[in-house]
């Protein structure tokens, strides 16, 4: 659940429409009391559908490869260094 202001309601409600449409339910506070709570309006939250076969973690078990450790990351991160 997202949490917005009355101020952001006021501001930003094509953000927070987003939100909806997505299926969130927002929680409008002011002076951080919720005051009133926001829903889809089909009552049930939106299912996005998941592609897993699409997602970096399936390629990476495909190619049987690991994420970097925090070592090997760092180790990369300072041979890649510039000058600025």
């Amino acid at each position: 659940m997202k949490t917005a202001t009355v101020r952001e309601l006021r501001n930003r409600y094509t953000q927070l429409l987003k939100w909806l449409e997505a299926g969130e339910e927002i929680t409008i506070t002011r002076r951080g009391v919720a005051i009133a709570r926001l829903v889809p309006a089909n009552g049930a939250k939106a299912r996005r559908s998941t592609h897993w076969n699409q997602s970096a973690a399936f390629a990476l078990d495909r190619l049987q490869l690991r994420p970097l450790t925090e070592q090997q990351s760092a180790e990369l991160l300072d041979q890649n260094k510039g000058q600025y």
